[in-house]
């Protein structure tokens, strides 16, 4: 996988965070933290997106995990 180097000002108290998570051994670096915290914010995200498009358009929840498992079972 290709990786892309981004630059980002984040404040004191975060960087604070990111560092401590670190030391603690729960990631291995910063980089690690910024990318699980910016998968789980996407996945989050798309979560909040399908629920409201299947309220939405009135989309039975049942309906919209059985589409759910066909894409994943297409794979």
């Amino acid at each position: 996988m290709k990786l892309k180097t981004i630059q980002a000002r984040i404040p004191e108290k975060l960087y604070e965070e990111l560092e401590q998570r670190v030391e603690l051994g729960m990631y291995a670096s910063t980089s690690e933290v910024m990318r699980d915290a910016l998968r789980k914010m996407f996945v989050e995200q798309s979560r909040t997106f399908l629920r409201d498009l299947a309220k939405e358009k009135g989309i039975k929840k049942e309906e919209l995990l059985e589409e759910l498992w066909k894409i994943r079972r297409a794979e």
